[in-house]
């Protein structure tokens, strides 16, 4: 799934006249209740992914892993709560 959002992004886009534009991306993917089960875990643990996808190049796709996820709860746990979902509990 990754891997086909990546394409259909990176399609040239025509902005008028002879004027075409090229879009790359780059995808991180975390699954529940695989990767966590909280939104906000979610986010970090795809996010960490994301990094790892940039990290090994450009238009690259990384599905979360142990260590993904190890990274994504340190970074969370360094953070503390923030945002609307920690201002509800």
């Amino acid at each position: 799934m990754g891997h086909r959002l990546i394409s259909e992004v990176a399609i040239s886009y025509e902005l008028g006249g002879e004027v075409r534009a090229s879009v790359g991306a780059s995808v991180g993917i975390a699954m529940s209740p695989d990767h966590g089960a909280e939104v906000e875990e979610l986010l970090g643990v795809a996010d960490a992914a994301l990094y790892e996808a940039k990290s090994g190049g450009k238009s690259r796709c990384c599905l979360a892993s142990v260590e993904t996820n190890l990274v994504a709860l340190r970074r969370l746990q360094q953070s503390g709560p923030k945002g609307p979902i920690a201002s509800a509990a």
